[in-house]
């Protein structure tokens, strides 16, 4: 008892719980920990066996926490000890501190990290010693939370930083990203190869089209990122160095071309159309959405309009295309009813071709409802997805039924790249990165180092 009540011993407790494990506790769920000791015997053998414990959460008896916990609680007391210790050098190296962590409790520790590398308040404030981290990482979650500027990616045994000095970011690439680089964007550090798409659409399409090919995406370790129309190329940007050599992580972009044929004119109303733009508004369009090509990121744009159009727009898709826009107008399940539905798009699409409509012209009829709202892009490409799925194309025979620019992007980030069939503008500067590198790339891992003045 007179141990337990040692001023030394409460105050090491109260530092613990106070500085580091309130903050890094929910509102709900307060971690407390308590120094005590684990058995009586010599004074030798008394320190040897104190122990720093988590309490059980009130009202619960005596509950068991679990390993991510405890990696909490330890990490807490390294940060106490290196403050105790002003004289020494205060750097702390952590590896893989996700492991047994709730994602929140992620967000949270990096948020204590954040605070403790930053630079300490004056006298009249929470004053504490300055803590330079290095931390390696595997999770998302902690990538989101971390200061793009700090980070470094580690592939292939090589370091290539992540700061203003290194990327092909402009300032205000990384405030932008400050704010939109969440955690489902995050994994991008961690892809063998990229694909950077701007809608649900293609986000839950694609992966069923490279299975169809036979390469499916998470056998290339292959991630997808849904920009959602906001900064496409922000996000490639990081991937790009200003001098030096490429990350070997080849990124796809997968803009729409966002031109309507005349053929659907009638759809789009005063909006221009192909014929309407003159070749400079048109060129203008294409070099828009080209302009961050090169070391190593490519962009692959729609032959026509958008992903569901140019898939309309093929002959041997085309009825599959219109069953996934039927089926997306109606909210049932029951396979009764989509047996139904099927069949009369399959009836209606033979209609229109015994009418003698061109390809362009039936595409526009079956991209109609998803222009209009009257069906989302999200339950078409779910739809689709299930309908390819159960096709029994093989791999050649897809290959020659889908859009070219699909093909050559999933064969860009999964290795079957051919040199010179698309034109990449590597930066003058950079060594030859070579397609076998990009398909041999490992795992990227992230380090961040929170101590940047």
């Amino acid at each position: 008892m007179a141990v337990r009540e040692n001023p030394a011993v409460v105050g090491v407790a109260n530092s613990v719980n106070t500085n580091f494990l309130d903050k890094l506790s929910f509102v709900d769920d307060r971690l407390v920990a308590t120094l005590d000791l684990g058995a009586g015997g010599s004074f030798d053998q008394i320190l040897e066996r104190f122990e720093l414990y988590l309490n059980a959460k009130p009202g619960t008896g005596r509950v068991q926490r679990g390993l991510g916990y405890n990696n909490l609680l330890f990490m807490a007391a390294e940060l106490l000890l290196l403050q105790s210790h002003p004289d020494q050098v205060p750097f702390l190296l952590i590896e893989e501190p996700e492991a047994h962590l709730h994602p929140q409790h992620q967000t949270l520790f990096m948020e204590v990290l954040a605070a403790r590398a930053a630079k300490p308040v004056d006298a009249r404030g929470d004053s504490h010693q300055q803590v330079q981290v290095l931390l390696t990482t595997h999770s998302p979650q902690l990538a989101a939370g971390a200061d793009l500027e700090t980070m470094t990616m580690i592939v292939n045994h090589r370091a290539f930083p992540l700061g203003a000095n290194h990327t092909r970011l402009d300032e205000d690439d990384y405030e932008f990203l400050r704010r939109f680089l969440d955690a489902t964007k995050a994994n991008l550090f961690f892809a063998r190869a990229l694909i950077v798409v701007e809608g649900d659409g293609e986000h839950l399409l694609l992966p069923a089209i490279a299975e169809k090919l036979g390469r499916p995406l998470s056998r290339h370790g292959v991630s997808i990122v849904n920009v959602g129309h906001r900064g496409l190329f922000r996000y490639s940007r990081i991937l790009q160095r200003k001098v030096g050599s490429a990350i070997p992580v080849p990124v796809a972009l997968i803009p729409d071309r966002d031109i309507p044929p005349a053929e659907a004119k009638g759809l789009v109303g005063d909006r221009k159309t192909e014929n309407e733009l003159d070749k400079e508004e048109t060129a203008a369009r294409m070099k828009t959405l080209r302009r961050d090509v090169g070391d190593p990121v490519d962009a692959f744009i729609a032959d026509s309009w958008t992903l569901e159009f140019d898939l309309a727009l093929q002959p041997d898709l085309a009825e599959s295309v219109l069953q996934a826009v039927q089926l997306a107008k109606t909210s049932s399940r029951r396979p009764a009813w989509i047996t139904k539905i099927k069949t009369k798009a399959s009836e209606t699409y033979a209609v229109w071709k015994a009418a003698g409509l061109s390809d362009i012209e039936i595409a526009v009829k079956i991209y109609q409802p998803v222009h209009d709202k009257e069906a989302s892009k999200a339950e078409v490409a779910e739809h689709l997805a299930a309908i390819l799925r159960k096709r029994t194309d093989t791999p050649e025979q897809m290959r020659d039924r889908l859009p070219p620019y699909l093909v050559h992007a999933i064969d860009y980030v999964t290795g079957g790249y051919v040199p010179g069939a698309l034109a990449i503008t590597p930066e003058p500067d950079a060594e030859d990165v070579g397609d076998a590198g990009m398909e041999d790339a490992a795992e990227a891992e992230v380090s961040c180092s929170r101590f940047c003045l």
